[in-house]
């Protein structure tokens, strides 16, 4: 995480996407607010165990006893 941060759009400019469609713009802006969403929250687990010396993840996970899965 500290190494390879997550950057899924890294090398594509903005500038290319005046030659794509309206939709993939959306696209395009829509993975680029999750892909920064998360990339703040690595930041900051990576703060906190650089403080604590251990970060907390409270990531909710639902769990289920189906046994179809």
């Amino acid at each position: 995480m500290i190494l390879h941060p997550h950057m899924p759009l890294k090398g594509f400019r903005e500038e290319k996407l005046a030659i794509y469609t309206q939709k993939v713009h959306e696209m395009y802006f829509r993975r680029k607010a999750i892909a920064d969403n998360f990339l703040e929250y690595q930041g900051a687990l990576i703060k906190q165990f650089r403080k604590k010396g251990y970060a907390e993840n409270y990531t909710e996970v639902e769990v289920t006893d189906n046994e179809d899965n």
